[in-house]
């Protein structure tokens, strides 16, 4: 990270979930762990530091009631896409690919690896 955060700075951010502009202060840190509390733009004035923008941990899961392959972070169903062209069938061994409709990023599942 280029910018070092210190207890009361003031930062604008992404929101991971809905993707508005977010305005808040640094109320205390524990190694690279912020706690953030939310405040208004004029709150933050003319130069709040820029957090980064989080990486979504996108990954394979089964909704609970219907053994659908789900995104666990989003859960949102996943589409699968083929490998190599050909299906690879079910089993030990087994590699499938998905992408999730939210981040657009590959999510795999490995079976008896």
């Amino acid at each position: 990270m280029s910018q070092e955060f210190k207890v009361g700075d003031k930062v604008v951010y992404e929101d991971a979930y809905t993707g508005d502009t977010k305005y808040g202060l640094i109320t205390s840190m524990t190694g690279g762990d912020a706690i953030i509390r939310a405040i208004t733009q004029e709150e933050a004035g003319s130069s709040p530091k820029q957090l980064p923008k989080l990486r979504i941990a996108c990954r394979f899961d089964k909704d609970p009631d219907t053994g659908t392959p789900i995104c666990g972070y989003h859960r949102k169903p996943l589409t699968q896409l083929a490998l190599h062209g050909d299906p690879n069938p079910p089993g030990l061994g087994h590699l499938s690919a998905w992408i999730c409709p939210e981040s657009n990023k590959p999510v795999y599942e490995a079976e008896g690896f």
